[in-house]
C-alpha cells in the first residue's frame, strides 16, 4: 500500500467515525481473541473484503455464531461460502458491491435470517469436533493392506 493510500484510508476511517456514515457501526481496533465469539454473536454482519484469503478462519468463526458473512470471492472464502445461501460473495476490491451487499442484508431480513441459519450449519461441518469424529470413524475401519 502506498503512503497516499494509507493517508486516504485513515481519512476515510476518521470520516466514518465522525459522521456515523453507517448507523450503529463501530471500528473496534485490536480485540482479544477471547472476546471474538461474543462480538460475532452481537454483530449483524461480518464483512471480509480481503484481496486474498488462504482459508477463511474469520468467516468460519463468524458463521459459527450465526452471523452472516459478506466476503470477497477469493481463496478459501469462495470454497466456504455459497453466494446468497450461507453468505454473500463480492468481487475483491469492489467497495460499491460491498456496500450494496451490506444494504441488501440490512433491508432483507428474510435473507439475513436464511443466511444466518445456513452459515451456522456450514461452520458445524468445519468444526474441530466433527473432524475428530470423522477421524475416529476412519480409524475404526478395517485396514486393507495393498502389499
Amino acid at each position: 500500500m502506498r503512503l497516499e493510500e494509507v493517508i486516504n484510508y485513515e481519512e476515510r476511517i476518521k470520516t466514518i467515525k465522525n459522521t456515523n456514515v453507517i448507523w450503529g457501526s463501530e471500528i473496534l481496533g485490536n480485540i482479544n481473541y477471547q472476546d471474538l465469539p461474543a462480538l460475532y454473536y452481537l454483530s449483524d454482519i461480518t464483512a471480509i473484503p480481503s484481496l486474498s484469503e488462504p482459508f477463511g478462519m474469520v468467516a468460519l468463526e463468524s458463521m459459527s455464531m450465526g452471523t452472516p458473512v459478506i466476503a470477497s470471492n477469493t481463496g478459501g472464502l469462495k470454497e466456504i461460502i455459497t453466494d446468497h445461501i450461507n453468505g454473500i460473495l463480492i468481487t475483491p476490491g469492489d467497495y460499491k458491491e460491498l456496500a450494496d451487499a451490506i444494504i441488501e442484508l440490512i433491508k432483507n431480513t428474510q435473507l439475513h435470517e436464511s443466511i444466518s441459519k445456513s452459515s451456522y450449519h456450514t461452520a458445524e461441518r468445519y468444526s474441530f469436533n466433527n473432524k475428530l469424529t470423522l477421524f475416529a470413524q476412519i480409524s475404526a475401519m478395517p485396514r486393507i493392506r495393498i502389499c
